[in-house]
């Protein structure tokens, strides 16, 4: 198993955010390019869909659990409509303008 990396910044996923929106957040705040070095550098397929198999090691590695990123990854019966994988886009990060509202947790 994966040990796990000592984060300049831990970071939790938050309630209904996206898997990619946590991976995003949390390469900025550990000073990574993005979300795609992010998972580059633990070298895990950097897809915007994580493979559900690959969702254990990561969870190790980013120092979560697998069950807290298996709530937040897409799925094709997720609990919130947003992160149903059929929604899920595969070239580009969505942009959700109230998220990026100056009062939102994800700003």
């Amino acid at each position: 198993m994966a040990n796990p990396i000592n984060w300049l910044t831990p970071v939790r996923p938050f309630p209904n955010e996206s898997l990619a929106s946590f991976l995003g957040r949390f390469a900025r705040e550990n000073y990574v390019d993005s979300r795609r070095a992010l998972l580059q550098e633990l070298e895990l397929s950097h897809a915007i869909r994580v493979a559900a198999a690959d969702l254990p090691r990561l969870g190790q590695l980013l120092g979560v659990t697998s069950d807290e990123l298996k709530q937040i990854a897409p799925s094709d019966s997720p609990s919130i409509p947003a992160l149903r994988r059929s929604l899920t886009r595969t070239r580009f990060d969505a942009v959700c303008p109230q998220c990026l509202q100056p009062e939102s947790v994800f700003a």
